[in-house]
């Protein structure tokens, strides 16, 4: 019988990272390929290392169960977009929103809205399937790309998952470091608020490029005309989506929120005369607009969220093995032991959970494995662990939002339409925050005392 030792664990990774990394990036595989492949050769192996049949199978499944929640969201987002094009509410939000919003201003406006919805939700699919579809929804009358509207709002939505009070990420931090939630808070501030004024200017530089040269007003009278004379446009069909952020606000489960929101819009679509099969078919299957010209309204349903599912089932029971076994940790137990000083050891942090949210697809187990395989050296070293948090959350927590097969970028990229590789060009705040975060250990010139507890 082999063990798992330090060799092995480091060639599993390896290999597992470089087989993603060429099979969706270079060959363009959907992401759930490569890991239902993962899943099979790395039990194949654990199975060769002596590891027992019912043990891999109990870990898949304890990975598989922290993915439960996310897909019944993702399924009810899927029934709710649904019925929102099929009983006019998302034409009523598009046709009000081009009253409302300066297509010229259009990106940052989106960018700023994003992130007060964000910072008050504390969650990037709960934003992302609120606000971040009406937005995306009023973007597809204007000729401003995409991937740039979409980059903008995902923006957006991982400043408020990284930074708000009210997020899980600041108490996950905070439990894994031993820290008070709100010091973890504000420590979190220091490089945030710098990176949203740069990111924003960013985008009103970008965007106002765009829609300024860009804006076609015929095309956009042209969806408005097609928008009204296909739905029913109402003032009243706002109260659905309203209702549903109004209760999110107010920290109502996100299931129980979406349930009651999927309820009340079947409830609207039978009251303006849909047929009852045919409203459960447009659950199901999505709906599908018979406007050649409307072609880019249609969309939702369930088996719309038939491939980030799979993508969610086999990331999870992937990272439980790569988890249970504690492949992770035996990996770069001797790497982390040769680091003797403060500035090259965040700096690693940020590097190592990056890599492993890279291998886990999991946003929560970037935080969990780093701070568990970095925590001693920071107590070793005397470092402040206020600096582990921070390193956590400047790197994987946003990182995560960006890496296409990542269950923290795959679920808002299924919710908004768009492919991961579409909008990571212009996830500016997801890209630069760890750059901020590295510039702020040396700029300006910081003594080497302040990294350190006051125990040194």
């Amino acid at each position: 019988m082999e063990r798992i030792n330090q060799r092995n664990s480091m060639a599993v990774l390896f290999i597992m990272l470089l087989q993603i990394l060429i099979m969706v990036l270079v060959f363009d595989f959907r992401p759930y390929i490569p890991l239902f492949i993962g899943d099979i050769w790395v039990s194949l192996l654990l199975l060769k290392l002596g590891i027992g049949f019912k043990d891999i199978i109990h870990m898949m499944i304890e990975g598989i169960k922290k993915a439960l929640t996310v897909i019944a969201i993702l399924l009810l987002i899927g029934t709710l977009t649904a019925f929102w094009r099929q009983n006019g509410i998302l034409a009523t939000l598009i046709t009000y929103g081009f009253e409302i919003i300066n297509p010229r201003y259009f990106v940052p406006t989106s960018f700023i809205l994003v992130s007060i919805i964000s910072m008050v939700l504390g969650s990037a699919i709960g934003t992302s399937g609120t606000v971040g579809i009406v937005l995306m929804g009023i973007s597809q009358g204007l000729d401003v790309p995409k991937n740039l509207v979409a980059g903008s709002l995902i923006s957006g939505a991982f400043l408020g998952d990284r930074s708000s009070p009210l997020a899980g990420n600041i108490s996950l931090l905070a439990g894994m470091t031993d820290e008070r939630p709100d010091r973890v808070f504000r420590f979190l501030m220091t490089t945030a608020i710098p990176a949203f004024i740069l990111v924003g200017f960013i985008y009103f530089l970008t965007g106002f490029q765009y829609s300024s040269s860009g804006f076609n007003a015929n095309s956009s009278l042209l969806i408005l005309d097609g928008l009204k004379n296909g739905f029913i446009i109402s003032p009243w069909l706002f109260i659905p989506p309203a209702l549903i952020i109004g209760l999110a606000l107010l920290r109502v489960p996100t299931l129980k929120n979406l349930t009651l929101g999927v309820i009340i819009s079947f409830t609207i679509s039978l009251i303006e005369g849909k047929r009852f099969f045919e409203t459960l078919r447009t659950a199901v299957f999505g709906f599908v607009s018979s406007n050649p010209d409307l072609k880019i309204f249609s969309g939702g349903g369930l088996l719309s969220m038939g491939e980030v599912t799979l993508v969610l089932l086999t990331a999870t029971s992937l990272s439980g093995m790569l988890e249970g076994t504690g492949i992770i940790s035996l990996a770069f137990k001797d790497i982390v032991g040769k680091i003797n000083r403060p500035r090259p050891l965040i700096v690693f942090t940020m590097l190592l959970s990056f890599i492993i949210s890279l291998i886990t697809c999991n946003q929560a187990l970037g935080v969990i494995l780093t701070s568990s395989i970095m925590r001693p050296e920071y107590d070793r070293l005397h470092v402040d662990r206020i600096y582990l948090a921070r390193g956590l959350a400047d790197s994987c927590i946003v990182l995560a939002g960006i890496i296409p097969w990542n269950m923290a970028a795959y679920t808002p990229s299924m919710i908004l339409g768009v492919p991961v590789t579409g909008f990571m060009p212009y996830s500016f705040f997801n890209l630069l925050l760890p750059l901020v975060s590295i510039a702020s250990l040396y700029l300006p010139a910081k003594s080497e005392v302040k990294f350190y507890t006051s125990s040194v």
